[in-house]
């Protein structure tokens, strides 16, 4: 076996590999030919992410991204109750007025999520949150306090509805069972 990578019992979808691995040499081309199976072994261990998986599901991807978004709202509300005068306040509220309100927006609009996910949420929390503001002042209501009080328990609420709608997905795409799709007419409607 080669010197720099020892692969050992793959798991689950992982692969463990050596520290010795870090060192080696990346292959720029395939093996081509009928080559030894441990060329093609090294090559899929030195092309392959040996840190841990390539690409997460998109769904755990957004689930991660949502519950973050959750945790900057908590902390952004938890820091204007408490009067919260650092830097921290000042942090986590940039975050939630550049993509929180518009990340709960993009999470439910599956279709506008897998095209651009970030620059449509940085654009609806932007035009969102000065929308409101706007409509706010004009009636005569201005309290920001109160209006982030209620843009938070919004998002809060739109996020968590985002997060059960993809579990409600995942669960049943897993209770149906291979290619009956199209009979039960589940088939993706992009198309």
């Amino acid at each position: 076996m080669d010197k720099h990578i020892r692969a050992g019992e793959a798991t689950s979808g992982r692969c463990v590999a050596s520290s010795e691995a870090w060192s080696a040499p990346a292959r720029a081309d395939p093996p081509t030919g009928a080559g030894p199976s441990r060329d093609l072994l090294q090559h899929r261990l030195v092309s392959w992410d040996i840190r841990g998986r390539r690409d997460a599901s998109p769904t755990v991807r957004d689930d991660l991204i949502d519950m973050g978004c959750v945790a900057v709202t908590v902390a952004v509300a938890v820091a204007v109750a408490t009067g919260e005068r650092s830097a921290f306040r000042a942090v986590v509220g940039v975050v939630f007025a550049l993509y929180v309100p518009g990340r709960s927006i993009v999470s439910n609009w599956p279709r506008l999520a897998a095209r651009s996910n970030v620059a449509a949420s940085v654009l609806f929390s932007l035009s969102i949150l000065t929308l409101l503001a706007t409509v706010t002042l004009w009636l005569g209501y201005w309290h920001p306090l109160g209006l982030l009080k209620v843009e938070c328990v919004a998002v809060g609420v739109a996020l968590f509805a985002a997060l059960l709608r993809r579990r409600r997905a995942d669960q049943v795409r897993a209770a149906i069972p291979a290619g009956t799709e199209s009979a039960t007419g589940l088939h993706d409607l992009d198309n």
